[in-house]
């Protein structure tokens, strides 16, 4: 730059991108290749609500973390259900969140899923800012890109409900300063033994706390109350809360326990026995208040519980079918009931796992038409989300489902518009999706469970979560094969044979293969077995077997074409120079690259990833041929291609091509 006072001079080192300017006028956003343009100080846990009588616990919490450590503090609370182990640790988290500059971080690890810790470290990699494709495939890769990110950072961490420690081993943090909080009905002492965990037990009330909870919800109670709901309650602070809840509307007096010897022991032994003795009050005493509310309520409650996952507004209205303003009214009463939390900052609802397990088991009148109703809407929203993600592919029919039509008054917009909100989105949505297919399957629903594992595999491929592609893949599989579609299951087949090579499961795609070969051999059509042909083209480049793969893929290429579907055909010529590129042929790669590139630009549907993918690996074959202008006009169009599609993996690539010609155009220059 030229002009008074400026100069073009950058001192010191420099790594990743490097944007100068004379003056900005106004806010500017840079979208740069590796980075979703997503804010990165991720805020994941709920807003604090009301404590009482927890200073204790948390004085000890802040002791822990005020000791400091060379790596993160890591506490487990424990305590028996409904005791506020999740209160004390969201109450936390909110207090030193100034130490916490770089985010905040929640998963829960059992509900409705008991999750694999390498899909929580791709979904936390996410919330972070790594753009989807950009995290790593492999799980050892994962982690330590998990380690060296959270090296420098300062993060809180919320972990709820593990089953093993092996869940949390791998998400802890390693930076000085961050602080993890896990919350478990057991103390975990092989976290206390394999990573110096602290546990914490969370303690029930005592009576100067049941007392100040009821005075919440009563005007000047007298002590005679309070002692009849802390004996009543066993001072469980879920208990005593839907109890004073209760009693605040008169609908019921507290019974008078005070002289049960039996409830009296509870109160004050060890609040963690084998068996915690406060279990059966807390069920008992939410069991009374679900009873207590009024029919519309109670009805939400039993039906919404069913719901697996996170609920949103739109999912809650079309499970319960009522209009905005009663769902609204009746939402409220249960959380004034203190058996709803209310709604996060995404607007979703979360009953309290106790609640849940209540509710299920009072059981809906209606429960085969809330898990319907549930799967119909949640196929709509995976479709939905499919075509947003992925707009050239197509997704089968939906013919009969066996479920309701979705109600378009209830779903609004059913995902994000913008792609890589989606899969944030998606992050966040996906283990109810799935727990959802895993339901569905359960019931027979054979048809909703192939086209929801369809429409699924789109974001699970985006996000590399290969073991929940696996198991969903299974699921499909079985329906497909029970409803004897033939179509159908070539299609689920050949997604699963993708998927096992995924997982590194060679011998299972081996055989979905030949399941998908034999059908191929009875259906008789071209375009079946070219998908079976792809398929183990497929299976014999994950073996190294180039020349097979070769032959195959020339095969699939040419049914496509005798079948009219020019965009097939690219997408296998793509196929086939990539792998003569990538086997040192790159003067084979051209002919199959060019004609791959020129269908794809003609094609009148979206075909701008692909294409791109096609120009990078012929603007890669001419670089090693020598036609290194052909390759730089490529290589741009390329970059333009993959920023345009939002694959910063594919743009990073195209930049990397397009400097390495650039460097050697100016060599050669000089």
């Amino acid at each position: 730059m030229t002009g008074h006072g400026t100069g073009n001079a950058v001192s010191g080192r420099v790594g990743g991108h490097l944007v100068q300017a004379g003056q900005i006028h106004g806010d500017v956003t840079l979208h740069l290749p590796g980075s979703t343009g997503l804010p990165v100080r991720p805020r994941q846990i709920p807003p604090a609500g009301l404590v009482v009588d927890r200073d204790e616990v948390l004085a000890d919490i802040a002791d822990r973390l005020n000791a400091g450590t060379t790596g993160s503090t890591v506490l487990v609370l424990h305590g028996p259900g409904g005791i506020g182990k999740t209160t004390v640790a969201v109450t936390a988290l909110h207090h030193h969140e100034h130490r916490l500059p770089d985010g905040l971080l929640w998963a829960d690890l059992t509900h409705p899923l008991v999750a694999d810790p390498v899909e929580v470290l791709g979904s936390f990699l996410r919330a972070l800012g790594v753009a989807p494709d950009l995290v790593p495939d492999d799980g050892r890769e994962r982690l330590a890109l998990w380690r060296s990110m959270t090296a420098p950072r300062q993060l809180g961490l919320l972990l709820e409900s593990p089953a093993t420690a092996a869940q949390v081993v791998p998400l802890l943090p390693t930076g000085p300063g961050s602080v993890v909080l896990i919350t478990s009905r057991t103390p975990h002492v092989e976290l206390v033994a394999r990573v110096g965990a602290r546990a914490l037990v969370v303690p029930p009330f005592g009576l100067p706390a049941t007392a100040q909870l009821l005075a919440h919800h009563l005007h000047a109670p007298s002590p005679n109350l309070a002692a009849r709901l802390h004996a009543h309650c066993a001072g469980i602070p879920l208990a005593v809360a839907v109890t004073a809840a209760r009693a605040a509307t008169g609908v019921t007096a507290v019974p008078d326990t005070t002289g049960d010897p039996a409830i009296r022991r509870h109160s004050q032994e060890d609040p963690m026995p084998d068996t915690p003795p406060a279990l059966v009050p807390t069920r008992e005493a939410v069991r009374e208040a679900i009873d207590a509310l009024n029919p519309v309520a109670r009805a939400v409650v039993v039906d919404l519980a069913r719901v697996p996952g996170p609920i949103s507004p739109d999912l809650a209205r079309a499970v319960t079918r009522l209009a905005p303003q009663a769902l609204d009214l009746a939402v409220e009463m249960v959380v004034q009931a203190n058996l709803l939390a209310p709604a996060d900052d995404h607007g979703h609802l979360r009953f309290h796992d106790v609640v849940t397990e209540v509710a299920v088991g009072i059981g809906s009148p209606d429960a085969d038409g809330v898990d319907d109703r549930v799967a119909a809407h949640r196929l709509a929203r995976l479709r939905a989300l499919a075509a947003l993600l992925m707009p050239a592919r197509t997704l089968p029919p939906l013919g009969d489902t066996d479920l309701p039509a979705p109600d378009e008054s209830a779903t609004g917009a059913l995902v994000p518009g913008d792609r890589a909100e989606a899969l944030l989105w998606f992050d966040v949505e996906k283990p109810g999706l799935v727990a959802t297919v895993r339901a569905t399957a359960a019931r027979g629903r054979h048809r909703a469970v192939v086209l929801m594992v369809h429409a699924l595999r789109t974001a699970l491929l985006l996000h590399k979560d290969h073991t929940a592609a696996a198991e969903v893949s299974a699921l499909a599989l079985s329906a497909a094969r029970e409803l004897g579609d033939r179509d159908l299951l070539a299609g689920t087949l050949a997604d699963a044979v993708r998927t096992a090579i995924k997982s590194d499961a060679l011998p299972g795609a081996q055989g979905l293969c030949d399941e998908l070969a034999a059908l191929a051999d009875i259906d008789g059509g071209d375009l079946m077995r070219a998908k079976a042909l792809k398929a183990r083209a497929h299976l014999h480049l994950a073996r190294r077997r180039t020349a097979e793969a070769d032959a195959l893929f020339i095969q699939v290429a040419d049914l496509h074409r005798g079948l009219g579907r020019p965009r097939a055909r690219a997408l296998a010529l793509t196929e086939l120079g990539t792998l003569r590129l990538d086997s040192g042929h790159a003067a084979e790669a051209i002919p199959p690259l060019t004609e791959a590139h020129t269908l794809l630009s003609e094609h009148p549907s979206d075909e701008t990833y692909n294409r791109g993918r096609a120009g990078l690996a012929l603007a890669r074959a001419h670089q090693a041929t020598g036609s290194l202008r052909d390759a730089l006009v490529l290589a741009r169009a390329a970059l333009s291609d993959m920023s345009a599609a939002g694959s910063p993996s594919g743009a990073r690539l195209a930049q990397d091509l397009i400097d390495t010609l650039d460097t050697h155009r100016k060599s050669t220059q000089d």
